[in-house]
C-alpha cells in the first residue's frame, strides 16, 4: 500500500505548483541548516521566525538579534501553544446544520408539490367550467376546490410549524457555534484575546489602514521580566495569578478601539488605534509604571513577594507594511529593551 507521501506525489500538478513546492522545500532546507549551523534548539516558534527571515530573501541580513530571540524562546519554553478548538463541537454543529437544511428542503419540496397539485386542480376546473357548465358540474367543481383548498391550507399550516421549529433549532445551533468561536479566540488563563484573535485583528487593522487611509496605529509587544525565575521561585499557580494581573492591568489602561491579547507565555500584545509612536510610548510607559508600583502578595501565605516589571517594544505601522514586518520590528525593539537592562519600552 502506498504511503500518504507517495499518494500525494502522484497527484497532477501545474508547473506553477511545482515551482512553488520547490521554493518551499528550499526555504525549509535553508531554515533547518541555520538551526543546525548555530546549534539552536529546534522549536516551532524558532523555526517560524527563521523561516520568515529566509522567505524574504535576505540571507545577508544581520541574524544576530533573531538568533538571540530563537535561543530565548528555547530557554524560556515560551513557544506559544495553539489555541484549542473544540473540533467535535464544530463537527457536530456542521452535521446538525446539514440535517436542518435537509429537513427544510424536504418540507419546502412537499409544499411545492402540494401547490403544484392545487394548480392542476384549478386548471382542470377552469377547463371544465369554460364550456357551458351544468349545475351538477358546477357543484362538483366547488366541492373539489373546497377539498383541495383545505388540503393546501393544512399543508401550509404544517409548513409554518416546521419552519418555526427549524428556526428555533438553527438559532440554538448558531448560539452554540458562536460560543465555540468565542472560546477559540479567548485565552483560557487570562480571559483576554489569544494569539489567534490578535493575528486576525492585526490583519484587519492593516487592511483597513491601507484601504481607508486611516490614522496611525501602534503595535506594542510586552514581556514580563524574569518570569521564568519568578515561576521557579514562587510556583506556577502564583505565576498564573501574575499573568492574570498583567492582563487586567493592560485591559484597564486601554480604551476605545485598542486591543489587548496574550501573545504567548508571558508575552502580551497591544494594538493602539489612532495614536502615533510618541503617544503610544506614553501609554506603554504608563502601563509599565503601574505594574512596577504594585506589590505582589502571595495569596496562600500573605507574604509580600516583591514587584515585577515589563519590557516592551513599540512599532508604529508604516503605510502598506506587511503584518510580519510590523511584528518583527516590534519584536526587535522588545529585545533591545531587554538588552538595555529591561523595565523599559524601546521604539522600533
Amino acid at each position: 500500500m502506498p504511503t500518504s507521501a507517495q499518494r500525494v506525489s502522484t497527484r497532477a500538478s501545474t508547473p506553477q505548483q511545482d515551482g512553488l513546492w520547490s521554493y518551499l522545500q528550499a526555504l525549509v532546507a535553508t531554515t533547518l541548516d541555520t538551526i543546525r549551523e548555530h546549534g539552536l534548539h529546534p522549536s516551532p516558534a524558532g523555526f517560524e521566525l527563521l523561516f520568515r527571515h529566509h522567505s524574504r530573501a535576505l540571507p545577508d541580513a544581520d541574524l544576530g538579534p533573531l538568533l538571540a530571540r530563537v535561543r530565548s524562546l528555547a530557554q524560556h519554553g515560551s513557544s506559544p501553544p495553539l489555541p484549542e478548538i473544540d473540533l467535535d463541537a464544530v463537527h457536530d454543529g456542521a452535521e446538525a446544520l446539514e440535517s436542518e437544511a435537509g429537513r427544510l428542503a424536504a418540507a419546502l419540496s412537499g409544499s411545492a408539490q402540494a401547490l403544484a397539485t392545487y394548480g392542476s386542480v384549478l386548471s382542470a376546473c377552469n377547463d371544465r367550467l369554460g364550456a357551458a357548465p351544468s349545475a351538477a358540474m358546477l357543484m362538483q367543481s366547488v366541492a373539489l376546490l373546497t377539498r383541495e383548498t383545505a388540503r393546501v391550507s393544512a399543508r401550509n399550516a404544517e409548513l409554518e410549524g416546521e419552519l418555526r421549529q427549524a428556526g428555533e433549532r438553527i438559532g440554538k445551533l448558531q448560539r452554540n457555534l458562536a460560543s465555540v468561536r468565542q472560546e477559540a479566540s479567548v485565552d483560557a488563563l487570562t480571559g483576554i484575546a489569544n494569539r489567534r484573535a490578535f493575528t486576525a485583528r492585526l490583519r484587519r487593522q492593516l487592511a483597513q489602514a491601507k484601504a481607508e487611509g486611516a490614522g496611525p496605529f501602534c503595535l506594542v509587544l510586552l514581556d514580563v521580566d524574569h518570569f521564568k525565575l519568578f515561576n521557579d521561585a514562587h510556583g506556577h499557580r502564583t505565576g498564573d495569578q501574575v499573568l492574570r494581573l498583567v492582563a487586567r492591568l493592560l485591559t484597564d489602561n486601554v480604551k476605545g478601539r485598542d486591543f489587548v491579547a496574550r501573545y504567548g507565555g508571558e508575552e502580551f500584545a497591544l494594538i493602539l488605534s489612532d495614536v502615533d509612536a510618541e503617544s503610544g510610548l506614553t501609554v506603554a510607559e504608563q502601563i509599565c509604571e503601574r505594574l512596577r508600583g504594585k506589590r505582589l502578595i502571595k495569596r496562600e501565605t500573605g507574604r509580600d513577594i516583591g514587584a515585577l516589571t515589563l519590557s516592551g517594544g513599540l512599532a508604529q505601522a508604516r503605510p502598506g507594511e506587511a503584518q510580519g514586518a510590523l511584528i518583527e520590528r516590534a519584536d526587535a525593539a522588545l529585545y533591545a529593551a531587554k538588552g538595555q537592562g529591561r523595565d523599559r519600552i524601546c521604539l522600533a
